[in-house]
């Protein structure tokens, strides 16, 4: 009755003046079970003989309490603690021991561990370096045959002294692949066998993403085991994570459509024969790849080679990389690059070209049916006129054209503006 008495605001001076209440322990210990309040004798252990501690723990724990045990661990005297962690664990309780097993002094962490895992508590891995386990391959195992596979990844973090090697085979034993596979990116320094081992199980695309977790010792052994089951294209897509690839990849790359991969990684190959090169895109309608790297390909002359991939219809490119056509006429290449349909190239990089006058490039755009890259990059002609421009656009018919670009125009005259109109009505 003494827990519904008045005192109870604050049972713990019960405790502290049991003496003068003439209430013997064990009965306060029963009373706080009844009431499942045991809670609070665990926060008061300074208060109550260290010999009632274990019973303290021991009813706490059945009355769901083990959480203030764990909380006050180091107060309570006498304790088995490897019996309060099973019996936290035997109690739905497992994510607690977890979290807190730096608290369970002397207790064997493998064992605690094992247990845990095998009820699928995965607190424990994010936890791991708290059970001190000295064998940590044995660990991985543990996870591997407990159905936590998955989770492997997690432990390479918090354990760098393991061999990630042994744990992908170890994996890739157990049929596991597509674990190691998904969760390369989580791994380092494996060795360049996991990687033939990934591509036998057609795992092509992954491993290539992330080379960088591997210790490639022969990239060209690799990529030829790679292009021998099929993915060359993959290979292509992941030239940026290669180096010192023997020149017949660029040259079967190119072949199998990869020609701009190749030339964005062109570091990635060594010995290069760039006139093998040059022949192999421009023959396959790829010469605008080049342009980029034009001056890697020393036989080349630029002006002569600019004739070239404009007469090949290919010519789209060298605007964008002018710099590099020394000694190129630029009134006549725009005109040539306007003829040639590539007047989208000429309006976007406009202020790289020398000498021209906006006025007319803004005419021959029109005139070739390029007005909408002129009015998409109209910022390049601020010196043309807009109303002339517009009123030309609109003679020819293309006013729906306008329409799309017309916030960047401003002030336009009221000729201008009802011509617009009427050309709105007539559509």
């Amino acid at each position: 009755m003494f827990l519904q008495r008045a005192s109870y605001a604050r049972p713990e001076e019960i405790i502290k003046n049991r003496e003068k209440l003439g209430l013997p322990m064990g009965e306060i210990i029963d009373a706080f079970y009844r009431h499942k309040r045991m809670d609070i004798l665990c926060k008061e252990l300074n208060s109550i003989d260290s010999k009632y501690h274990s019973v303290v723990a021991q009813k706490a724990i059945e009355t769901e309490a083990g959480e203030a045990v764990v909380m006050n661990l180091e107060y309570f005297h006498g304790l088995d603690l490897t019996w309060v962690a099973e019996r936290l664990i035997d109690k739905e309780c497992g994510r607690l021991v977890a979290r807190h097993f730096d608290k369970f002094t002397g207790v064997n962490g493998e064992n605690i561990f094992k247990l845990l895992i095998d009820r699928g508590i995965s607190t424990a891995i994010d936890h791991f370096s708290k059970f001190k386990i000295m064998d940590n391959f044995w660990a991985i195992r543990i996870l591997v045959e407990g159905g936590f596979v998955r989770n492997v990844p997690r432990l390479l973090k918090q354990c760098p002294d393991l061999d990630h090697t042994a744990v992908a085979d170890f994996m890739i034993y157990n049929n596991e692949q597509n674990i190691v596979a998904d969760k390369l990116a989580e791994f380092q320094h494996l060795d360049q066998h996991i990687a033939i081992k990934l591509m036998n199980y057609n795992y092509q695309l992954p491993l290539l993403a992330h080379l960088d977790s591997f210790d490639i010792s022969d990239a060209n052994a690799l990529v030829d085991f790679a292009i021998h089951l099929g993915g060359i294209k993959d290979v292509a897509l992941h030239l940026d994570q290669l180096r010192g690839l023997d020149a017949r990849f660029a040259r079967q790359i190119i072949e199998a459509g990869g020609g701009a991969n190749v030339m964005d990684n062109i570091t990635s190959f060594v010995d290069l024969d760039f006139e093998e090169i040059e022949k192999l895109l421009m023959a396959r309608g790829e010469g605008s790849f080049i342009v980029q790297h034009l001056e890697l390909f020393k036989h080349l002359k630029p002006v002569e080679f600019a004739d070239r991939l404009i007469e090949e219809g290919v010519g789209g490119a060298i605007a964008e990389f002018l710099e590099k056509f020394v000694g190129i006429d630029h009134k006549e290449l725009s005109d040539r690059l306007i003829d040639a349909g590539h007047g989208r190239g000429v309006a976007k990089y406009f202020t790289r070209f020398h000498g021209l006058d906006p006025v007319r490039v803004a005419d021959q755009l029109i005139d070739a049916d390029r007005g909408e890259d002129l009015l998409e990059f109209w910022s390049n002609f601020s010196q043309v006129g807009q109303d002339r421009v517009i009123s030309k656009m609109i003679a020819r018919g293309d006013a729906d054209i306008f329409a799309k670009y017309l916030l960047e125009f401003s002030n336009l005259s009221d000729a201008t503006a009802n011509m617009l109109l009427d050309a709105g009505q007539k559509d």
